[in-house]
């Protein structure tokens, strides 16, 4: 189903794939197409999607804006415009722009139907402003006026964007509107007004055959004026009156959280554990979607074609597609993560696919204002052309060093570029530590056993020589005579022993590492967490972890929902800077919930008769302690890179190996591609 082609709007699409808009943050300040919105354009309908939507397009000028968005409010953006237009036409897809305002999410600026006190606020966002009716019109103006220029430059359609929190989405939902006119509350026809009059605006200002989307909530949680599935099926019969071609549905969802952001709970909302009104949801979550009940209601109450989105992977979308709940899947992140998904599905390849983790590592840092372009932690080549592996030109034999998530990166890089790769590996099995990761992280929603699967098959794939079990040396390099080594051995914990520390008292990481290779070598990271939940050995039910980085906070988190009472501590002030916000700012809060105290800048720990004296600047604390647990990042071990440049041997480094705090796993990954690359480009002279 998923790869039949469908009739839309009078247009035949050559499958069932459609991209999905979502901002990609790589416009121009200015909202001019950079080379990075072509890249990223080209690159997806390369690989086979059907209909393309490009992203955050902006219908009216912006003043100081903090996050970029592409322009199609004035003549000037048009020649970029054409270019992506043509691009994307010819690689055999078709193109709609989705025209974009932040309404009451523009931090800006924030307008919306009504003006609302802070205490009626959804989101932790800057109160809105009412727009006025005169304003209201003079943004149809600007509206209209986009419209006729995306017919100018080609595109093949435009999508009314009117869901999640922004311009016109905040008019359908009575969690914003509040006004008592032609555009309030009274009536669905009030309601509804504005997007039904954009929609009359569309037809009136493009040709026949210019297709018209709609993507809007088909449900909204965690506010009791909040969108219901009953009303969001009566809403799509009144855009079906108004023509549209197709109807995608989404959701939103509702909650004061600690930073400014929108809390979109059908991602995060489990993490690290469901909220009250969110758990009648959890079933849904766990099988096909928090959002496939509303677009399967609204297939059975229109005729136009219903696109369905949330967390989809080609499995999900073909069982929802075959069982007539939707008729088109939309994919965002696993195209982001893999633009060749389509392409590897026509060809018969789907173990080749790369899955998105669902990490949150491309939703950046704070507020989706203040956030840079986006970054993917399993496709380095997001938006990029220079990161994708090319044919060398002078074919080398290529030792890589370390079989973590860099030196599998690097090995497969440079096997793709031609290159012959022989793999080192000092444990018996090649994942460095992964494993350990996806099982304290678990799968059900960062799901870093989908990184370990796709790294070891390509491996495997691209023919690779793996040497497991070998202590590679710079004596070792030596006789095996490679023309490059890439160096991906990974970094050094930096072990905390606090005072007073025993074997009884006292682990580490590495000790975990140790301890854990074998059963999850023999049973995998889901039976062993299961098992952890009943038996733990060498961790008592008093833990002080030491260190407040990602691995101390999600170690910290894996040891509570084991019953055992945790305090964290860390000598800086700062609390998991690298945690992507969408998850940190969930779990601070269920912390402070559970009773898991972290506590910042802590100078000395010593351990005595089960308890830890810890000294900070706030004075000294005595906390119940029968084990103290460092979880600390890492920092550089460049000795083998540095001992094989000596002897002459282009030499090249990567992932946590190369610089301090240099240990997340999209370092990992994107090093791991760059120095995969660098072997074909490098004179042996300069490296």
């Amino acid at each position: 189903m998923l790869l039949s082609p469908i009739e839309v709007g009078g247009r035949t699409l050559k499958n069932r794939i459609v991209k999905t808009a979502a901002g990609s943050r790589y416009w121009s300040s200015e909202g001019f197409v950079t080379d990075r919105v072509k890249a990223l354009y080209d690159k997806i309908s390369q690989g086979g999607t059907a209909l393309v939507c490009v992203d955050t397009m902006s219908f009216m000028p912006w003043g100081d804006a903090k996050f970029t968005m592409g322009g199609v409010f004035d003549d000037k953006f048009m020649p970029g415009l054409k270019e992506l237009v043509d691009l994307v036409h010819a690689n055999g897809a078709l193109v709609v722009g989705q025209l974009h305002h932040p309404g009451p999410a523009d931090f800006t600026d924030p307008v919306g139907p009504s003006a609302l006190t802070d205490e009626e606020m959804p989101l932790n966002d800057p109160v809105p402003r009412a727009l006025s009716l005169e304003e209201i019109e003079i943004m149809k103006k600007h509206y209209f006026a986009a419209v006729r220029r995306l017919v100018e430059a080609g595109f093949d359609g435009v999508e009314v964007h009117a869901a999640h929190s922004y311009f016109m989405a905040s008019f359908l939902t009575r969690v914003w509107n509040k006004r008592t006119d032609r555009y309030g509350i009274g009536s669905f026809e009030n309601r509804t007004r504005l997007p039904r009059e954009i929609m009359r605006g569309v037809r009136a200002n493009s040709p026949e055959g210019f297709l018209m989307g709609v993507r809007f909530n088909g449900i909204e949680f965690g506010h009791e004026r909040a969108m219901t599935i009953e009303e969001s099926c009566q809403i799509a019969k009144l855009f079906e009156a108004e023509g549209v071609d197709y109807i995608s549905v989404t959701g939103e969802g509702f909650g004061r959280m600690l930073s400014p952001m929108l809390y979109l709970p059908v991602d995060y909302f489990p993490y690290p554990e469901p909220d009250e009104f969110m758990k009648p949801y959890m079933k849904d979550f766990e099988g096909e979607g928090t959002l496939i009940p509303a677009a399967a209601a609204i297939k059975q109450a229109v005729h136009v074609p219903v696109v369905c989105v949330g967390r989809l992977d080609e499995k999900k979308a073909e069982i929802i597609l075959s069982e007539g709940k939707a008729d088109l899947a939309g994919f965002n992140r696993a195209l982001w993560a893999d633009p060749e998904m389509p392409r590897k599905l026509i060809e018969g390849r789907p173990e080749d696919i790369r899955h998105c983790t669902r990490c949150g590592t491309c939703e950046g840092g704070g507020k989706i204002a203040t956030m840079g372009p986006r970054v993917c932690r399993v496709n380095p080549a997001l938006g990029r052309y220079d990161r994708d592996p090319k044919p060398a030109a002078v074919i080398k034999k290529v030792v890589v060093v370390g079989g973590g998530p860099a030196g599998m990166e690097a090995a497969c890089t440079a096997a793709a570029c031609g290159h012959e790769v022989v793999l080192y590996e000092r444990k018996s099995r090649i994942g460095g530590h992964l494993p350990l990761a996806s099982l304290i992280k678990g799968s059900s929603l960062d799901n870093v056993d989908a990184i370990l699967d796709h790294l070891v098959h390509m491996v495997d794939k691209l023919s690779i020589t793996v040497k497991t079990g070998v202590e590679a040396t710079a004596e070792t390099l030596v006789v095996e005579a490679p023309d490059a080594v890439i160096v991906a051995c990974g970094g050094r914990y930096e072990i905390v022993s606090p005072k007073g520390a025993t074997r009884r008292n006292s682990t580490d990481v590495d000790k975990l590492q140790r301890m854990s290779d074998l059963p999850l070598r023999l049973f995998g990271a889901s039976f062993v967490g299961a098992a952890s939940k009943m038996l733990l050995p060498g961790v008592g039910n008093n833990v002080v972890v030491i260190g407040a980085g990602m691995p101390g906070l999600q170690g910290a988190l894996w040891l509570k929902k084991r019953n055992r009472s945790v305090t964290v501590v860390t000598s800086g002030e700062e609390v998991a800077e690298q945690m992507p916000p969408r998850y940190r700012n969930r779990l601070l809060p269920w912390f402070e919930k559970n009773g898991v105290e972290v506590i910042t800048g802590v100078s000395s720990i010593e351990l005595s008769n089960e308890k830890a004296t810890l000294v900070s600047k706030a004075g000294t604390r005595v906390v119940a302690c029968d084990t103290a647990l460092s979880l600390p990042g890492m920092s550089a071990a460049r000795e083998l890179f540095e001992a094989v440049r000596a002897l002459g041997i282009e030499a090249h480094i990567a992932g946590s190996a190369r610089d301090d705090g240099n240990d997340l796993i999209v370092d990992a990954i994107r090093d791991g591609r760059e120095a995969g690359l660098a072997v074909s480009s490098c004179d042996d002279q300069d490296c």
